[in-house]
């Protein structure tokens, strides 16, 4: 993959990176850079219930959308968080939390808090969440893609977030996840 292009964007690694953090290190093309801290992560700030709850609201969803549109092939694509789609070399990831002060309000009234997790802890919950959503998925008789082989594939050789906004993919993180899709919906011809 091709590093960052454009205006906005210096061919260098190391000057993709605007808000480094003390805590996030990941591999990109054999180096290690700092990442900012703070990134989304796998529902960490859910509880094993919340996250049950979660998975039952989406089965409900995609029970809701499969039943509505029944001619359609409907293709479940789990993108992973942030942190999760990186190689870590930091033995611990800081993540945030954004916690609703009450469930029934929308999220502008949540509190964000900054978490402290181990790599361990990263893959296990990342593995957790895609999972749910796998067996949900195939459950209802869906096709289920997970995004993750291919996206940490190519955040391998390039940075897939950022330099500006970190909580959503860059030109290149969009195009690998657009690849990703194409390629799955051709091998499974639909």
């Amino acid at each position: 993959m091709s590093s960052f292009r454009g205006p906005l964007y210096s061919d260098s690694t190391e000057t993709q990176i605007k808000k480094a953090g003390r805590i996030n290190s990941i591999v990109v093309d054999n180096k290690i850079i700092k990442i900012p801290d703070a990134l989304q992560s796998p529902a960490f700030e859910l509880t094993e219930k919340g996250i049950d709850l979660g998975a039952m609201v989406s089965k409900q969803a995609l029970r809701y959308l499969k039943n509505t549109f029944k001619k359609s092939k409907i293709v479940v694509v789990y993108i992973p968080s942030v942190i999760s789609s990186y190689e870590i070399t930091s033995e611990k990831v800081s993540v945030i939390n954004v916690i609703p002060d009450d469930i029934e309000r929308d999220m502008k009234n949540s509190r964000k808090q900054i978490a402290i997790h181990t790599n361990i802890e990263l893959e296990k919950q990342s593995n957790l969440v895609a999972n749910k959503i796998k067996t949900i998925s195939e459950s209802l008789g869906l096709v289920f893609l997970d995004a993750r082989t291919d996206l940490r594939k190519a955040s391998e050789t390039t940075v897939i977030h950022g330099p500006i906004d970190w909580n959503h993919f860059n030109k290149e993180g969009y195009h690998v996840l657009a690849e990703s899709i194409y390629k799955h919906l051709k091998e499974k011809k639909l």
